[in-house]
């Protein structure tokens, strides 16, 4: 049903031309052509298009990366449900308290002090399958990336195109940061999302949001930098629930090189507003439990820290978690004390790159360090550790990965803030209403570049 070639609906390009073509002939990765309809490797690097390493590691463990998953089944449409590719896979071993030991190496330590905190928590690990895979365009803007990313002496970008990664090869750990800032969700898309916080005996009261999303970064018809007009993307949202909140309107807007901007329409005003502060430490959840700049690793500018590469390791990270975002499965199922449902989760080893960010001297922020875990395939923060002024770990973050076939590109839909002082925790993203996260909708014509103005926002609330 799912074919691991990555390259895929190539139509009226010489594939040759694309991946040899003069922009980069001296870079060949381990990618591949089609030739009389069979894919032939061209195998002269032992990295992958975007800079992962292609071969298995030394015991199999972590297989060769062949692709990933980028074809959908015949039969999908943006209303199917979303296949589960490995349901019939069932754990190889689990890590709990009992046996961490074993394990420790390939944890982080925000990971062992959540599994020596929190009673019967554990982790169930899977086979590892490396099913991250993007278009052909985006592994073609990536290696021309690797001629045009520049970023200025304050780390901003000067140079570079969107619809692929900046810095495939990083060599510090900025550039690392700008791949993971960037990530990939396809153009633009519509999602019902939930979102809690969580109290210690595991009550809540859900938020449910409409999403509607441009990523200008990430619209292939724009060609250069200048035509992004320094916005990352833009992102409409409508309260669902809870009753109180039901009709309030937001528009956010992530730029490349400046803050973020944010604007508020209450229902109960009847009147839009300026978000005073919506970046760095100010708060994601009314509980307090998540930074905006944990949302995804890291959300907004990344200046206030300086960012080290610390390497790469090996690590149990939350990989294909296709139980945990299926929008049938009710969300007291997934939410539960401590953590989300441990028999939802699945963990593979993968490999990912470390790195450190400490808060440069003269600024200020909650969280003074923090250490990512961004995945070798795509560069997504699935683990995180954030640490208080006294260099005691406060808060972890994990983020549950799928392969999105349609786009192609793997994707994050959940992600939870775990509060150890406290107990406590905030989850977002979960697909709420019983509807699949829609990665077409822009570019099948169910929303619109044109929706996200102030004048648009006004509008709307008062329809």
């Amino acid at each position: 049903m799912f074919q691991n070639n990555f390259i895929m609906n190539i139509k009226n390009t010489n594939p040759v031309a694309l991946f040899l073509g003069a922009p980069f002939p001296r870079r060949l990765l381990s990618l591949g052509v089609i030739l009389a309809g069979v894919l032939t490797p061209l195998i002269a690097d032992p990295l992958t298009p975007v800079g992962a390493e292609a071969a298995a590691n030394a015991d199999g463990s972590i297989p060769a990366w062949e692709g990933g998953l980028v074809q959908s089944p015949a039969s999908w449409t943006p209303e199917s449900r979303r296949e589960q590719p490995f349901a019939a896979e069932t754990p190889l071993f689990s890590i709990s308290k009992a046996n961490l030991d074993q394990y420790r190496q390939k944890l982080s330590p925000g990971q062992i002090a959540l599994m020596e905190k929190i009673p019967g928590y554990r982790m169930d690990v899977y086979p590892t399958r490396r099913s991250a895979g993007y278009p052909a365009e985006f592994y073609e803007r990536t290696q021309r990336n690797l001629d045009l990313a520049k970023l200025d002496e304050k780390d901003d970008m000067l140079t570079g195109i969107g619809g692929g990664f900046l810095f495939p090869r990083p060599t510090n750990g900025i550039q690392a940061i700008w791949n993971n800032r960037l990530r990939y969700y396809g153009t633009g898309y519509i999602s019902h999302e939930l979102s809690a916080d969580v109290s210690v005996e595991g009550r809540f009261t859900p938020s449910v949001n409409r999403y509607s999303t441009y990523a200008p970064f990430h619209d292939f018809a724009l060609k250069d930098f200048a035509a992004y007009e320094d916005v990352y993307a833009y992102q409409y949202s409508e309260t669902i629930s809870p009753a109180r909140l039901v009709g309030d309107l937001a528009l956010y807007k992530e730029r490349i090189n400046s803050l973020a901007e944010a604007w508020i329409y209450s229902a109960g005003q009847r009147r839009v507003r300026r978000s005073p502060s919506y970046n760095y430490d100010s708060p994601a959840s009314e509980g307090g439990l998540m930074t905006i700049d944990q949302v995804f690793g890291l959300t907004g500018r990344p200046d206030r820290y300086d960012w080290t590469l610390k390497g790469k390791q090996e690590m149990y990270i939350p990989y294909n978690t296709y139980k945990l975002t299926d929008p049938r499965v009710d969300a007291k199922e997934v939410i539960k004390p401590g953590a989300p449902s441990r028999d939802l989760v699945r963990y593979e080893l993968h490999r990912v790159w470390q790195v450190e960010g400490t808060v440069k001297a003269g600024m200020r922020h909650l969280l003074p360090k923090r250490v990512l875990f961004l995945d070798e395939d795509s560069w997504l923060c699935l683990v995180a550790d954030y640490y208080d002024a006294r260099g005691e770990i406060t808060r972890v973050v994990e983020s549950s990965m799928i392969q999105a076939t349609e786009l192609p590109a793997p994707i994050v839909q959940a992600s939870w803030s775990m509060d150890l002082p406290s107990g406590r925790y905030f989850i977002l993203g979960l697909p709420a209403l019983g509807k699949e996260y829609d990665l077409l909708a822009l570019k099948e014509g169910r929303t619109s570049a044109g929706l996200f103005t102030p004048t648009e926002l006004r509008a709307r609330g008062q329809r």
